[in-house]
């Protein structure tokens, strides 16, 4: 199912709407890479590739209690 387009947008919804948008592209981009580890929990997600950039190696979308 397409997403829906949000029409007359709260702050809030494009932010989350842009969020979104980046956790995309990091999933696309680490899966695309030989032998990269993309995991993803309720808690957490993380990816690992090659080569050693920080770039190819990040934790995002935590929901990590204080």
């Amino acid at each position: 199912m397409p997403d829906t387009p949000l029409m007359e947008a709260s702050d809030a919804q494009l932010a989350l709407a842009v969020q979104d948008n980046l956790f995309a592209l990091f999933r696309a981009c680490m899966a695309a890479l030989p032998d990269a580890e993309l995991h993803e929990t309720p808690a957490l997600a993380y990816h690992h590739a090659f080569p050693t950039s920080p770039m190819f190696k990040g934790v995002w979308r935590t929901r990590l209690t204080p």
